[in-house]
């Protein structure tokens, strides 16, 4: 199993990606842009 494929397990059974955009550093009036661009390359 790779880091892609590993799952937290929420409290109500519901199973989220462990590896996120990482955007927690960035400045409030960057990051929507910066989420959007790397929804768009995948």
């Amino acid at each position: 199993m790779t880091i892609l494929n590993e799952k937290y397990t929420l409290n109500n059974g519901v199973q989220i990606p462990k590896l996120g955009f990482g955007t927690w550093l960035i400045d409030n009036d960057k990051v929507a842009t910066a989420v959007q661009q790397a929804a768009e390359l995948g």
